[in-house]
């Protein structure tokens, strides 16, 4: 997994939004639900298999998003001691990002990018690379709207026609909303479900779509289950 969408709003508010592609033989994920993580408050979905996440927001100034891999296809397979899927919740077990890039143990998992959204004082994004032998942390401009796929489903060639489509939808809108990025999560390509931002495959394929949609004081998140066709919308204030 995924493909996952980042929007900037304004100076503190943004839209970050993940499908998720995942085997058709995992179990259904539990649709965004509310838990206590240290101090915290966070939302998110939870993968029944492992009990982990790939999205969360917080009653804190952070959200975050895994996609599998870092910057090339690995080879899969080998024995980790952790499903890459703990990380987001062992975020939330830190003060704050310094601490936890600081401290945490990163060479117990397979490849991964891990992006942290701040939004308080004001919007950063983080980017997170582990190639499975050293950690690449690179800050990234929180005013410019993104989008990456996981370099684990994905080649060079698809990652570029995405971001393509990216930029010429973004072009095309004159309102940007959690719904609109639905859509576009939806709905972009060039018809091939090989590479379709809704991409589906022998034995893979979007299960998901989380939009999220946060500010200083309050959050949206919307979540799409496309497997059981049920759609779930959520709102909270700090």
């Amino acid at each position: 997994m995924c493909t996952v969408s980042y929007i900037p709003l304004n100076q503190q508010d943004f839209i970050l939004t993940s499908s998720r592609d995942e085997a058709l033989t995992r179990k259904p994920a539990t649709p965004p639900q509310r838990i206590a993580i240290a101090d915290k408050t966070i939302f998110c979905p939870i993968d029944k298999e492992k009990e982990g996440t790939w999205i969360a927001t917080s009653n804190c100034a952070y959200t975050l998003c895994l996609l599998n891999g870092a910057f090339l296809a690995h080879k899969q397979g080998g024995i980790y001691k952790r499903s890459r899927g703990m990380i987001i919740k062992d975020f939330f077990t830190f003060e704050n990002k310094k601490d936890f890039l600081s401290n945490y143990e990163f060479s117990d998992f397979e490849p991964f990018t891990l992006l942290i959204v701040q939004n308080i004082p004001q919007l950063e994004i983080t980017e997170l690379r582990w190639d499975g032998n050293e950690l690449f942390v690179i800050e990234k401009d929180a005013n410019t709207a993104m989008i990456w796929s996981s370099s684990t489903l994905y080649s060079d060639e698809m990652v570029c026609m995405r971001k393509k489509w990216f930029e010429t939808w973004q072009k095309s809108e004159k309102i940007v909303s959690s719904a609109e990025t639905l859509k576009f999560h939806l709905y972009a390509g060039e018809g091939d479900p090989q590479t379709n931002v809704q991409m589906k495959r022998a034995s893979i394929q979007t299960v998901s779509i989380t939009a999220i949609e946060k500010n200083a004081t309050n959050f949206r998140m919307l979540y799409k289950d496309i497997i059981a066709d049920k759609e779930y919308r959520y709102a909270f204030i700090f």
